[in-house]
């Protein structure tokens, strides 16, 4: 499977819908094979996500194997992913934070 689509954000309602407002897949019936969880929520944390996959696939080999690979693959990648950082105090200059934003955008390094 292609990366871009092996995670897929689906809408709190559980309904994805076109840019036009139809129908493109409705998992707000599903048997829980789908999970709703949130970056934020400890519930949903990696071991949690992987224990509920296993269980809805019964603990298949190969479903396993792929579980691992997606995990090796994507998220870790994801988690260890440093994600660059300027940091800017509140006695900054609003011109000043403006440059910066400029430079780092436009990537301008004068």
């Amino acid at each position: 499977m292609d990366r871009e689509e092996a995670v897929r954000f689906i809408p709190a309602d559980r309904v994805v819908r076109s840019f036009r407002g139809d129908v493109v897949e409705d998992y707000s019936q599903a048997n829980g094979s789908t999970s709703r969880c949130s970056s934020r929520s400890p519930a949903c944390s990696t071991g949690s996500v992987q224990i509920g996959f296993l269980q809805h696939w019964m603990l298949n080999p190969d479903k396993f194997e792929f579980l691992n690979r997606f995990y090796r693959e994507v998220v870790q990648r994801f988690e260890q992913y440093q994600v660059p950082v300027i940091e800017l105090g509140r006695q900054t200059p609003r011109e000043a934070v403006c440059a910066v934003f400029e430079k780092v955008n436009t990537g301008v390094s004068r």
